[in-house]
């Protein structure tokens, strides 16, 4: 075990995982015949093992959260300071650059830790004209069009279909 993890969790752990690998060859076994009954059964008990694990492990890490969240916290000014200093230092040196290098790529060492060299970048100053080879395929709004329509109203390209969602009720 970890030297990170509570006595507690520490203890229980072993348990839980047993419980988790009896239950998955309990599951791979009654697949083998599988009788829906059994098979609902079967994933409530997944559901609620689920929410065990779940449970033990986020109360497991809530210390450790709170401690990195507390010293990213410390950090914070000194980060953003020197974030701040590094892009007015690059914008000045990408100002400067455009003068004095003469576009080749090649380095200059001007400081012992520091080197000035061309690189190529890009700005999309119109998306309309953009290539189709470098577009993205939004799948959010693909999701939200078949959640709304089903397959009655098709989208060119995309293959609308039913299939099968296991999800547990909410519980009232």
């Amino acid at each position: 075990m970890s030297d990170y993890l509570p006595a507690a969790t520490a203890s229980e752990l072993p348990a839980l995982i047993d419980q988790a690998q009896r239950l998955m060859e309990k599951v791979e076994l009654d697949l083998r015949t599988p009788d829906p009954i059994v098979l609902f059964d079967d994933i409530a008990d997944v559901f609620q093992l689920e929410d065990a694990v779940v449970s033990k492990r986020r109360a497991a890490t809530a210390p450790y959260y709170e401690a990195k969240s507390a010293i990213e916290g410390a950090f914070r000014p000194a980060a953003k300071a020197v974030d701040r200093a590094k892009k007015l230092l690059e914008d000045w040196f990408r100002h400067w650059g455009s003068r004095s290098l003469d576009g080749s790529g090649s380095v200059r060492v001007i400081h012992p830790d520091v080197t000035v060299r061309t690189v190529w970048a890009y700005d999309i100053v119109d998306p309309a004209l953009v290539p189709r080879e470098f577009l993205m395929v939004n799948e959010e709004a693909i999701e939200e069009h078949v959640d709304q329509f089903g397959d009655s109203v098709p989208i060119p390209g995309v293959r609308v279909f039913r299939t099968i969602k296991v999800q547990r009720r909410p519980r009232k």
